[in-house]
């Protein structure tokens, strides 16, 4: 981890990603969103969002076999990360409570078991 001007910075390829300024708060942050009613758009997340801080992007995932919303999405917001968490978690929004928390990387689906696929080989 180096650290610029205040800032401390990850190397991530040729990019350098600020992930705290210099009080230590976290700026940037990726905020996992569940329960979402099927109907809500990304621009509505967007907006609901935007009360709390300056988001960057939001994306709703669909089935790709249906188009159809799975009923959760993320939201990256450049700062306002940590006071969306505590004001949206539980919110009604829609008519469903949403499920808000910082998002975590995706797990190995490796799970050791030997598959169907595999055993064929």
């Amino acid at each position: 981890m180096d650290v610029v001007s205040g800032m401390q910075v990850v190397q991530k390829g040729k990019i350098n990603m600020p992930l705290m300024d210099a009080k230590g708060e976290h700026m940037r942050k990726e905020l996992y969103v569940g329960n979402l009613s099927f109907e809500t758009t990304e621009t509505e997340l967007k907006e609901l969002f935007t009360q709390s801080g300056l988001v960057e992007t939001v994306r709703i995932i669909n089935d790709p076999d249906t188009g159809r919303s799975k009923g959760y999405g993320f939201v990256e917001m450049q700062e306002g990360g940590d006071k969306a968490i505590a004001e949206m978690n539980g919110k009604d929004f829609k008519g469903r409570a949403l499920t808000v928390n910082e998002a975590r990387p995706i797990a190995s689906r490796d799970s050791g078991r030997v598959s169907f696929k595999q055993w064929r080989r």
